[in-house]
């Protein structure tokens, strides 16, 4: 029979503790940078479904590294178009969904992780010096 590694009471705390703190962190990096600082549409706008999720997202690098890093959200704009596309498709999808945006004219956003991240900094700075 195989050893069986148990895991006391502490050991399983301290794994919960640093899974926590850095699953939060990780997802944090992750979503925020996808989100904030794009386009706010005003509940009077009358825009398209397809213009809405367009400015409001922003994809992150498109290399396969990209897609395991970040769990296939670094196409987070297909994510948006097509929510129950498997998220190995989104990357497909990506290509057609950019060439589209091209030919018509629309904004199609993608950027590094790192220049998302100096846009998301700088709305943040932004916003802290806003007064009314």
């Amino acid at each position: 029979m195989p050893p069986v590694l148990l895991l006391g009471a502490a050991d399983a705390l301290l794994n919960y503790a640093l899974m926590t703190v850095l699953i939060g962190f990780y997802t944090g990096m992750i979503f925020v940078v996808n989100h904030v600082g794009t386009r706010v549409i005003e509940p009077d706008e009358s825009i398209s479904f397809f213009q809405q999720e367009i400015s409001v997202t922003r994809n992150l690098g498109a290399s396969r590294l990209h897609d395991f890093v970040f769990g296939g959200v670094n196409n987070h704009i297909e994510h948006h178009l097509f929510p129950s596309m498997p998220t190995a498709r989104l990357r497909s999808a990506r290509r057609i969904t950019r060439a589209f945006c091209r030919r018509h004219g629309i904004a199609y956003r993608e950027m590094s992780w790192f220049a998302a991240a100096h846009e998301v900094t700088r709305h943040f700075n932004a916003m802290s010096a806003f007064v009314p």
